[in-house]
């Protein structure tokens, strides 16, 4: 019986070999050939996208233009005149808004006071982010403007921290009226072919830097002697000739590699595929012989023994000398596993399951005393029909806590009791809070961990009501299904301040979570997730539209964990059912 490593090895180099000799005078024959004809190819293709980007820059620059003499029609220009009022500005905003949605080349597009440094600025919908916009509204403000006469058409490049746009701006008295073009939005113009594809990497070159307008080359290379030498390492370099953008347009496409002309290669190249395929096939044969039928086998039993079939063994021929130590291996194996029982896996159920009642244990004491703080302040206003009120949904509330023998109930369970929990706050707290559940009735009857929602909605009250205004709260339940979830979905949202930043990367990161006794609320709603589903992707903190703070709490329609016992029963738990 050989081995199929010896085997497998000996069969990969005569491949390699006969690969290496085959095609290493043929590839070299024909990049000879083909390189100047790529060269021409992408310089082509360079000149292409200049023609294109000019046309484009072209028809933006007419959309300045137009835009500064609808202001000097309509607007004093004059030094030292009014600002344009609100109204105008409204005007040119839904001006520059339709320049924007009508031309997706734009990026940006300014008005500036030159004297008041009242700016309009509008962006790209979906173009660029705040804080790029942020950091355009403070370049306008402090950087000194190259500004261009009706009749000059030239772009500057202008680099606003890493950010490159080609920039034009128009003087109209005191106002500066220009756009942004992002390098990004370049790329749109690069629908030009060559033979090694589309364009590779353009560069404007200014006196200090070679700034990239286009391609995945650094964003930055120095215009001196290091930087010549990294563009001689790594590129082809072609003057690209144009007078619309203010500096050297150049194109620097990669250097041809043998890998760049292995589509022109003919019959020779056809051949080998021909014989490289045949030799795959006598591999992939071979392999399977000695490979993949006995891992198969392999994997079968041990997804039987996993399954509880502790008498499962391994016979027959097993192809090689190295799976015949495996099968003899499985097989020891299997007969040790059987007479041992394993108490460890009894040990870690018996501890999370007492791990769980500890944190429902911890959710509890502190309500109690400000509930009975809450009835003494009612009795100094003898409001005895609310100390009823109130006494009897805390006898509810009460009754619900104390449940420590159940491990789920029902959605309508838990919506119930946090009904009666927002009620008692809306009688200590009269004006601070206002709820809405809306839950379809086919959803209640569905199970859910105990307390799970409930803590949600107590730490919402707890970061996010105060004496001051009202505090809003939605709770809404939907089937809900994924690629990778099928289930409910929880979503409890205020109007609150919402989450901040490290709140949320702190309770999303699960190598983050804080331990327990520090957090009790959310930590103890992602630990009871853990343990109840052995999952850790089923809370989603985010902040909503309005501000406030939006959870998402997933509760899957079957755990995904299987237990065995220690005999070799499975014993899967289900989750929430389907009403």
């Amino acid at each position: 019986m050989k081995s199929w490593r010896k085997t497998l090895l000996f069969m990969l180099s005569g491949l390699v070999v006969s690969v290496l000799l085959f095609t290493s005078v043929s590839l070299m024959h024909v990049y000879r050939q083909n390189l100047n004809e790529v060269r021409k190819d992408k310089l082509t293709a360079g000149e292409l996208w200049t023609e294109q980007m000019e046309s484009h820059l072209s028809g933006a620059r007419n959309q300045i233009f137009q835009l500064a003499i609808s202001i000097f029609n309509n607007v004093e220009v004059r030094s030292k005149s009014p600002s344009m009022t609100p109204e105008e500005q409204q005007t040119y905003i839904t001006s520059m808004d339709e320049i924007l949605q009508a031309n997706k080349d734009l990026t940006y597009f300014f008005i500036l006071d030159s004297e008041s440094m009242m700016m309009l600025i509008r962006a790209q919908n979906g173009a660029v982010t705040g804080l790029q916009t942020l950091e355009a509204k403070t370049y306008l403000r402090t950087a000194d403007l190259p500004l261009s006469s009706i009749a000059e058409t030239v772009w500057n490049v202008v680099k606003i921290n890493d950010h490159i746009y080609l920039n034009h701006n128009i003087r109209m008295g005191k106002y500066i009226i220009g756009a942004f073009v992002g390098s990004d939005t370049l790329r749109s113009f690069s629908n030009v072919s060559a033979h090694g594809g589309t364009v590779d990497n353009i560069y404007v070159a200014t006196d200090d830097h070679l700034l990239r307008l286009l391609g995945d080359g650094k964003q930055e290379i120095a215009n001196d002697e290091e930087g010549k030498k990294y563009i001689q390492a790594h590129f082809e370099v072609a003057e690209v000739p144009t007078e619309m953008v203010e500096g050297e347009i150049m194109l620097l496409s990669d250097k041809l590699s043998l890998l760049d002309v292995l589509s022109d290669i003919s019959v020779v190249l056809i051949l080998l595929g021909i014989w490289i395929i045949f030799y795959l096939l006598l591999i992939i044969h071979r392999l399977n012989q000695m490979i993949t039928k006995p891992t198969e086998t392999v994997l079968e039993a041990i997804e039987n023994f996993g399954k509880g079939h502790m008498d499962q063994r391994i016979d027959g021929d097993a192809g090689s000398t190295e799976f015949a130590t495996v099968y003899r291996a499985f097989n020891e194996m299997g007969s040790q596993i059987e007479d041992l029982k394993i108490e460890a896996y009894e040990n870690k159920v018996r501890e999370q399951s007492e791990e769980l009642n500890r944190l429902r244990a911890q959710i509890m004491p502190h309500f109690y005393l400000n509930a009975i703080n809450t009835v003494a302040n009612m009795t100094y206003a003898n409001d005895n029909e609310g100390i009823r009120t109130y006494i009897g949904s805390l006898a509810k509330y009460m009754r619900y806590m104390m449940n420590l023998k159940d491990k789920t109930v029902t959605l309508g369970q838990e919506l119930d009791h946090i009904s009666n929990y927002l009620e008692m706050q809306k009688i200590r707290f009269p004006n601070s809070v206002d709820f809405f559940i809306l839950c379809p009735d086919y959803l209640r009857n569905r199970d859910i961990p105990y307390l799970l929602l409930f803590t949600l909605v107590e730490n919402t009250i707890k970061h996010a009501m105060d004496l001051y205004s009202t505090l809003e709260l939605l709770i809404q339940c939907e089937e809900y299904e994924t690629e990778n979830f099928k289930g409910i979905r929880l979503v409890v949202e205020d109007n609150g301040p919402g989450f901040t930043k490290e709140v949320m990367e702190t309770y999303l990161d699960p190598n983050r979570i804080p331990k327990v006794k520090e957090h009790i609320g959310l930590s103890n709603v992602i630990r009871t997730l853990q343990l109840t589903y052995h999952r850790s992707d089923l809370l989603r903190l985010s902040n909503s539209i309005t501000g406030g703070a939006h959870v998402e709490l997933l509760i899957p329609d079957e755990e995904t964990e299987e237990q065995v016992s220690p005999e070799g029963e499975n014993h899967s738990r289900e989750g929430g059912k389907t009403a």
